[in-house]
């Protein structure tokens, strides 16, 4: 390793031999990490500072054509000693949620990483692939975090064939995304008998120039101009954006924005102008970038960074500011 992490992170490496496990459902082949065969790493990274980067390098070899994978799992944050009063630590504090790993050219927050296996590409027989892992702590992150320690398992596989290794954790790699998504659940096909009774259709509802608050969308799924919308970089459907307007803050500033960018969203599609909100919602979606609100992925923002934002957008989809609030809604 040419430049494994800096002198204020501790990394320990333990490697052993799979050779008792059952065999997977995939054909896996002997591979060589940094000259150890089938290894696991269990990596502590400890003392981080704000700002700070770290990287991982490994030389992967394989005696047959294959491709290789990484399972990044198992993440744990603990308390270290204080060597001054703390500040304020705020909610979601733990390390790996200030941690953002890059890894082939592309990063996400760790979180998103973690608990599927990560293509790392195809190695010939007798061949090398050499890969680097990026770790770059949150800048912004006061001293709640002195002495904290980060610990997680890092594991990697080869496999002949094209089926894929799973890791049993209903989570998959994205390749659009770059990052580790909840595996789709399949919907039985169920027969039924269905009884059709014709009514004449309703007229739809003309556009409006006017808005309503997300508690209003919230409560009228029926009301929704679409059945889809980007937040971020990401589309959601309409059942995931519903579930995230379930979702209680609880300190978490990508949620409090997600819901008011739905709402301004669903304000503009039904007709309202969005003359006076448009910087304000192309900022909001570049703040949110590649994250995933919860429920339906991990990503958080502080409430500090957001709040601004979350105003203007309630202002807006309140009828302070831009078009007026709908009457009779």
């Amino acid at each position: 390793m040419n430049h494994l992490l800096s002198s204020l992170i501790a990394t320990w490496l333990t490697f052993w031999n799979w050779g008792n496990h059952p065999p997977p459902n995939h054909a896996t082949l002997d591979l060589l990490v940094n000259g150890q065969n089938d290894p696991v790493a269990i990596v502590n990274i400890a003392d981080l500072k704000p700002g700070d980067d770290w990287y991982i390098d490994k030389d992967l070899f394989v005696n047959k054509d294959a491709t290789i994978y990484l399972h990044l799992k198992d993440l744990v944050a603990t308390e270290g000693a204080q060597t001054e009063p703390e500040l304020l630590e705020p909610l979601h504090s733990d390390l790996q949620n200030y941690i953002i790993y890059s890894i082939l050219g592309f990063q996400n927050p760790l979180p998103d990483m973690v608990s599927c296996w990560i293509p790392l590409g195809k190695i010939k027989k007798d061949h090398h692939l050499k890969i680097t892992q990026g770790f770059h702590f949150d800048q912004d992150v006061t001293n709640w975090a002195q002495g904290d320690i980060l610990t997680f398992t890092e594991e990697f596989t080869a496999v002949s064939g094209d089926e894929v290794p799973d890791t049993g954790s209903g989570r998959v790699w994205d390749s659009n995304l770059k990052r580790c998504i909840s595996k789709p659940t399949p919907t039985p096909t169920i027969p039924v008998t269905v009884t059709v009774t014709l009514t004449p259709s309703p007229s739809p509802t003309p556009a409006q120039n006017c808005t309503l608050t997300q508690g209003y969308w919230k409560n009228h799924p029926d009301s929704w101009p679409v059945s889809s919308l980007i937040l971020g970089t990401t589309v959601y459907t309409k059942a995931q954006l519903l579930t995230i307007f379930g979702q209680p803050v609880a300190g978490n500033g990508l949620v409090s924005l997600a819901h008011q960018l739905i709402a301004a969203k669903l304000n503009i599609a039904a007709g309202a102008n969005p003359s006076s909100i448009s910087g304000a919602i192309a900022s909001a979606d570049t703040l949110i970038g590649a994250r995933i609100v919860p429920p339906v992925g991990s990503g958080f923002l502080a409430l500090g960074t957001t709040s601004a934002l979350t105003t203007a957008l309630d202002n807006y989809n309140s009828g302070l500011s831009g078009p007026p609030h709908c009457i009779n809604r």
